[in-house]
C-alpha cells in the first residue's frame, strides 16, 4: 500500500485469473524505448498484452485503455518510463534502444472513481533509465506513486 499526497492509500489486490500464465508464455518480454511528441517515455511492447489478456479478466462494463486512437497517436500496448510532467532532455541514443521486463502477476486498484487493470512489471534497465535522470523508481500519477506496470483495461464505477 502507497500514500498519495491526499493520504488516501492506493491499495493493490492480486489477481489470479484462468489462462493467464498460457497466454503469458506466448507474448515477447521486450520493447523498444519511444517518445511521444509530449515527452512522454515508454517502452513499446507487443499489442497482443492488452488484445488477448483483456478478454480474459471477463468483468462487467471493462473497457480497455485508449492507447489505440489518433488521439493517444496510437502509442499502443506500452510500459511508462517518463511521464510528460517529469518532462526532461532524453538522449537521443535511448530512443529505439530494447529493454527486457518480466511479469510479476496481475492487479487491480482504484484511482478517481476507475478501477484499473494492470500486470506489474519488473525492468531493471528501466529503472537504470530513470536512475540516469535521477527520477525516483516509481512513477507519480494522480498523486500516487507505481511500479512499472501495463494497464490492461479500465472500469468507471
Amino acid at each position: 500500500m502507497l500514500n498519495n499526497n491526499l493520504g488516501k492509500p492506493l491499495i493493490f489486490a492480486a489477481m489470479k485469473i484462468p489462462g493467464l500464465s498460457e497466454t503469458l508464455i506466448n507474448l515477447p518480454t521486450e520493447g523498444k524505448v519511444k517518445q511521444a511528441v509530449n515527452g512522454f517515455l515508454y517502452l513499446d511492447i507487443d499489442d497482443r498484452y492488452i488484445h488477448e489478456i483483456f478478454p480474459l479478466l471477463k468483468q462487467s462494463n471493462l473497457q480497455k485503455p485508449d492507447y489505440f486512437s489518433m488521439e493517444t497517436n496510437f502509442i499502443g500496448a506500452h510500459i511508462s518510463i517518463i511521464y510528460p510532467d517529469e518532462l526532461i532532455e532524453v538522449k537521443t541514443d535511448l530512443i529505439g534502444k530494447q529493454y527486457a521486463f518480466t511479469i510479476n502477476g496481475l492487479f487491480f486498484t482504484e484511482i478517481l472513481n476507475t478501477r484499473y487493470f494492470a500486470l506489474k512489471v519488473q525492468a531493471p534497465g528501466l529503472l537504470a533509465v530513470r536512475a540516469q535522470y535521477a527520477l525516483p523508481e516509481q512513477l507519480k500519477i494522480y498523486g500516487y506513486h507505481i511500479d512499472f506496470h501495463i494497464t490492461i483495461a479500465k472500469q468507471l464505477f
